[in-house]
């Protein structure tokens, strides 16, 4: 973490260094810890001692894409037959996964269950969330 900095508003979970020691805001001393630097005060409630910070971190390589991953899965079919941790599209923009427990077996038990418009949906399918803005499904 940067270097303590007398003045600035550091807030609960804040870390700074002071030379290789870490330390950590505390949420509920936070206003004092503008104020306070870490490591003077025995017995300071502001801050609390991490520890040591010594070598580097190195930086990570970029996200690469691999084109033969699928994207949004297809969408739901009353047709078809679904088991634990299948997903499907539905409505065009969320994805839910049917149930990884003895309940997968609702995935299948009629329109009661179907993902996102059925009264039980939420006993058998998982909702993933949200598509919109990223991939349309």
């Amino acid at each position: 973490p940067d270097e303590y900095v007398e003045g600035t508003p550091y807030g609960g979970g804040d870390k700074v260094a002071v030379g290789t020691i870490v330390y950590e805001c505390s949420a509920a001393a936070s206003a004092h810890c503008p104020h306070r630097t870490p490591g003077e005060l025995a017995d300071d409630d502001a801050w609390t001692e991490l520890g040591p910070c010594t070598g580097t971190i190195g930086p990570t390589s970029s996200p690469t894409f691999d084109p033969d991953t699928p994207g949004c899965p297809d969408p739901y079919s009353p047709a078809i037959a679904y088991g634990k941790g299948d997903k499907v599209a539905v409505d065009g923009s969320r994805v839910s996964m049917c149930r990884r427990n003895y309940y997968a077996a609702l995935c299948n038990a009629g329109p009661r269950y179907a993902p996102g418009t059925g009264l039980y949906s939420d006993v058998a399918w998982v909702s993933l969330g949200s598509s919109v803005g990223s991939l349309q499904c």
